[in-house]
């Protein structure tokens, strides 16, 4: 209880009981061992902001690098992993895990290390106590890294004794699963720091592009897929609903019906405007970090580091499968091209045998810095993303890491008083700030060419976002950090630097015009309060043009020959834009999508006949008005609540809970006035079918069921779904698909002769 700690670290420490996890069996046998470190040489990019105003940021060629390679992982043996699979649910031998204790955190990975060491001519071990253990008689090993305070204690057994008596077991927080996917998005992070050409934008958005026009309209099969899910069977597709979807499983021809294509846009909609953020399919997949095994084997029993993999390359079983040689390597929060990785995907009998049961997280090998390129990744269960897309593969750079100078936070034997204010310094997280104002600067560096003074103090700037972000970081664990300086960001921090400093004002000029005070264009799509000062903006800007020329907005922008007046009106109308719109990277791809689905009449109305959704049955003209006064109130109703709904900022699930209830209300009302359901649904259809301004949602609400089963009498009780099928000629989501049919199970009611589905 007398060791110092840094209180932040401590506080950490002890939140671990707070993770979510499933508790699991003791293992037969556990040593603690020391880490494996490597040394090596490096070129670097250092970043230091010591006693200085801005960083310094200097080239160091060779630096010499200390890694640790083990940093928050060690090994399991296979049988412990297949049983602690079976404890937590699964039938597989689980690739990788994480893992809790007390005072314990880190991923395990399956590796058979009795048979390491009885091919090496080992059979003992020795922990970080210096005691020895039979290395036959050990099924995990836990590094000093995982074991946060192992130099409190005296032996493992002595941790374990403390374990039991205050409750303490091992537990696992999440686990890797057995197959990765194939298809991933990107994020803006991921590509902003790229140069495309409009072709290559045009390629890295075709497969997003494509997919959303299917849905829309060109593919029925992936409206489906895209609504119900990609695991339907003959089984659940039993348990029907009364969606769209529904419909179109049992009738192509509703992809005409205005109401599901107005269903189909409004659902796809949130996804046309996250593409419009740089959210983009490409082929790739989210993995478990590990550090190279073999490396850590070697280092536990002794042995001269070597490692398996060189600098530059990982192993991936998934990539190698399919004979991919090379991929890019993501991992959020990130800063400037420096971060992204590009690396050799290898492999060799040896590799296959030693790695064979780690299947899904990426091995990265002991001899670079991609840790430290990718924002100081450790391997207690961090993830990258990897894609071998050959836009992304072909336009990465490789370039050096980014090394920030680390400090220390000071060590003390805490107090309550020390507890308290490092939670305190955790509050008010500002990395996402960070994060933004970086984006921000690669929009105003757009307007620059390469090579130019305002260029390089931006790109200077880029590349010092990651030192920032490890500020604010740092900041929470009590060490004293700097933010970032205001005058790149904030113009009267800049007017005011300049009236105090005389130094300064020569520069002054040069920031002002690479000041990063907007968010780009493309964030309206991320923050609503942005796109509603947008819209306002231009909406007053239209009417001064409509007073001023007599032209609109629009039409001025596209005018060729301006006079000198509309001119200089264009000019402040893009100067004076709260939103940054100049032709960066993610605002290209963000005017690209606008281009192909924003502004363009996705037709509601077609020559569709209504009347395969009608039941055998007449109505009167009485019953028909009394439906159309409850139809009349219906929508009165259901439009103040969504202006009541804005106004309070009601929550999705309320919203949704609420139209439900109010859908329900009117079923009951117009089954009232109409009980028999036949009868309702064709005085619904007539009522909201025949006019194109009614409201097809009323039709829905109130009849849908029936309309799903006049859908399956007429279609004999068939139904088609997609289904998964590697050999599929439908392809959606990275993953092959093909029609069935089956035929839905109904009962009959001998006294009335209706059809009941199960």
């Amino acid at each position: 209880m007398l060791m110092k700690f840094a209180p932040a670290k401590l506080e950490a420490y002890i939140a671990l009981v707070c993770s979510s996890s499933t508790p699991v069996s003791m293992p037969n046998g556990v040593v603690v061992v020391h880490d494996c470190i490597t040394h090596f040489k490096s070129d670097i990019v250092e970043l230091d902001d010591t006693g200085l105003a801005q960083p310094s940021m200097k080239f160091i060629k060779d630096k010499d690098i200390e890694l640790i390679d083990s940093d928050g992982y060690g090994l399991a043996m296979p049988n412990l992993m297949k049983r602690w699979g079976e404890e937590i649910g699964e039938d597989f031998l689980l690739p990788g895990c994480v893992i809790r204790n007390s005072f314990c955190k880190g991923a395990i990975f399956p590796i058979d290390f009795q048979k390491f060491a009885s091919d090496n001519g080992f059979d003992k071990i020795t922990d970080v106590w210096g005691n020895t253990y039979k290395i036959n008689e050990v099924e995990l090993i836990l590094t000093e890294s995982m074991l946060k305070l192992w130099d409190s204690y005296s032996s493992i057994e002595e941790y374990f004794r403390n374990c039991e008596e205050n409750k303490y077991t091992f537990a696992i927080t999440k686990s890797s699963e057995e197959e990765l996917e194939n298809v991933r998005t990107m994020n803006y992070q991921f590509l902003q720091s790229y140069a495309f050409t409009d072709e290559q934008i045009d390629e890295l958005i075709a497969p997003t592009v494509n997919e959303i026009k299917d849905i829309l309209s060109d593919d029925y099969r992936k409206t489906i897929l895209y609504t119900k899910g990609i695991g339907l069977n003959k089984n659940n597709v039993q348990n029907l609903d009364s969606s769209f979807a529904t419909a179109l499983m049992i009738e192509p021809s509703m992809t005409q019906d205005p109401y599901i294509k107005s269903q189909i846009y409004s659902m796809i909609r949130k996804r046309i405007d996250e593409a419009k953020v740089g959210v983009l399919k490409v082929p790739a997949n989210y993995s478990l970090v590990s550090g190279d095994p073999y490396s850590l084997c070697q280092s536990m029993f002794g042995m001269t580091v070597t490692g398996l993999l060189k600098a530059g390359q990982v192993y991936s079983k998934y990539w190698i499968d399919k004979g991919v040689t090379q991929i890019v390597s993501f991992r959020a929060p990130m800063t400037s091209h420096n971060n992204i990785r590009l690396l050799d995907v290898v492999h060799n009998e040896t590799m296959d045998e030693f790695y064979k049961y780690m299947t899904t997280p990426t091995i990265f090998n002991s001899w670079d810095t991609c840790a430290d390129a990718m924002n100081g990744f450790d391997k207690d269960g961090d993830c990258v993303i990897n894609t071998s897309f050959p836009i992304l593969v072909e336009n990465t750079k490789r370039l050096p890491a980014i090394v920030c100078v680390q400090r220390k936070a000071p060590k003390c034997v805490p107090t309550d008083d020390d507890i308290m204010k490092s939670n305190i310094n955790s509050f008010g997280n500002a990395v996402g700030g960070v994060t933004n104002k970086i984006t921000s600067m690669f929009e105003v560096q757009a307007k620059f060419p390469k090579g130019s003074r305002e260029y390089n103090i931006l790109d200077y700037r880029i590349k010092c976002g990651q030192l920032y972000q490890q500020n604010a970081i740092d900041k929470t664990k009590g060490i004293e950090a700097k933010p970032m300086p205001d005058t790149w960001y904030n113009w009267i921090a800049n007017k005011l630097s300049k009236a105090k400093d005389s130094d300064t004002k020569k520069d002054f000029w040069v920031n002002r015009k690479i000041i990063a005070d907007k968010k780009p264009y493309f964030m309206q799509y991320i923050y609503p309060s942005e796109r509603a000062e947008f819209n306002n903006y231009k909406k007053k800007n239209n009417e001064k043009c409509l007073m001023r020329f007599r032209i609109t907005l629009d039409e001025l922008l596209q005018k060729e020959n301006k006079t000198k007046e509309e001119e200089r009106f264009v000019y402040c109308y893009y100067d004076r834009m709260p939103l940054g719109n100049a032709p960066c990277t993610i605002n290209r791809i963000c005017w690209k999508i606008e281009e192909l689905f924003d502004n363009q009449y996705y037709a509601t109305e077609s020559d569709f006949d209504y009347s395969i959704l009608k039941s055998d049955a007449e109505y009167t003209n009485k019953i028909y008005n009394k439906i159309k006064k409850i139809y009349e109130v219906y929508k009165k109703d259901i439009q103040n609540y969504m202006l009541y709904a804005k106004k309070e900022r009601l929550k999705s699930d309320e919203k949704q809970i609420q139209k439900y209830l109010l859908k329900e209300q009117f079923r009951e009302k117009c089954l009232k006035e109409c009980p028999n359901e036949d009868e309702l649904c064709n005085i619904v259809l007539d009522l909201c079918y025949t006019k194109s301004k009614n409201s097809k949602q009323f039709a829905w609400d109130i009849c849908g069921e029936t309309f799903i089963k006049n859908l399956l009498r007429r279609n004999g009780y068939k139904i088609s779904y997609p289904e998964l099928d590697e050999d599929g000629d439908i392809e959606f989501n990275g993953m092959h698909f093909s029609m069935k049919e089956t035929e839905i199970k109904v009962t009959i009611d001998v006294e009335d002769d209706e059809c009941q589905l199960y």
